[in-house]
């Protein structure tokens, strides 16, 4: 079975793929450091941000530190500047410090292995799969939301979680020891185009025929209690939303001949929400 389903997924991966900067030919032919810079980059951006954004900035970061020697000279402020408009700004400055990790530490060659990827800052499990896998042709898992909902839909987990040892175990189980990271992209490509949250579209599914959520809701069609794709995995219950409210200080100077106005800034703590971000002075009521 899983045979079919590498087999059946790497054909469908290879007649659907998405067109992405950072996915040039699966890499052929490219030296192997600039392909993991360009992973790590790639798939840093790539948290908690849509593909069509990171299409936009990708580029542009490339043009500027086409490689990990480049990046790991820039300032935190620079790397600020050009990340503005992604969000959650604590990625940008894992990717200023892990450069400089790296070129410290490994003399700017990355690690080939997990563990010694996730001595990286803001590299985890994730990242580091990912890295492995397509970067290295290393046969790890790479566990994303979407890889989590194609297996936890695979073999009918309801308790499905990225921190879940037996959906890493799982994934590792099935990964293509010929194409690892190719396969790990075919399974978050299937989860974003197919295996959809809300609206799967099971009939165009490559691996439907090995899919126990899909063969538990065609036996249930004709019982009192029916079961659905979506049911799995199981949805989790969201922490309700905080609310809290900044008193802000704006302190503009007297405009100095064409310069026009200055104001007052002062940067964040190194630490915690928009680490090291500049701003107007405030501060948190309670």
């Amino acid at each position: 079975e899983v045979t079919i389903i590498r087999r059946d997924l790497l054909d469908w991966y290879d007649r659907n793929k998405r067109d992405l900067p950072w996915r040039p030919d699966d890499f052929v032919g490219e030296n192997v450091e600039e392909r993991a810079y360009s992973v790590w980059v790639s798939e840093m951006m790539l948290q908690q941000t849509t593909v069509g954004r990171v299409k936009d900035y990708f580029p542009r970061w490339m043009s500027k530190w086409p490689s990990l020697s480049h990046l790991s000279q820039a300032s935190q402020e620079e790397v600020n500047s050009l990340w503005a408009g992604l969000g959650y700004y604590r990625r940008a400055s894992s990717c200023d410090q892990g450069a400089k990790h790296i070129v410290e530490n490994s003399g700017g060659i990355f690690p080939r292995d997990v563990a010694e990827l996730r001595q990286i800052p803001g590299i985890g499990n994730y990242t580091a799969g990912a890295i492995a896998s397509i970067a290295f042709k290393q046969p790890v898992p790479a566990v994303d939301v979407n890889v989590i909902r194609v297996i936890s839909r695979l073999r009918a987990i309801s308790d499905a979680t990225r921190e879940s040892k037996l959906l890493w175990k799982l994934a590792g189980e099935i990964v293509d020891l010929e194409r690892p990271g190719s396969f790990n992209q075919a399974l978050m490509d299937l989860g974003s185009a197919v295996c959809k949250t809300k609206a799967p579209l099971c009939s165009g599914c490559p691996i439907a025929g090995s899919c126990k959520a899909f063969l538990l809701q065609k036996q249930s069609v004709d019982k009192e209690v029916a079961v659905s794709v979506t049911d799995f995995p199981a949805k989790s219950i969201k922490a309700a939303p905080r609310e809290e409210f900044t008193a802000v200080c704006v302190v503009e100077l007297l405009p100095l001949g064409d310069d026009g106005s200055l104001f007052l800034l002062v940067q964040r703590p190194e630490n915690g929400l928009l680490a090291g971000l500049w701003e107007f002075p405030a501060v948190l009521l309670k």
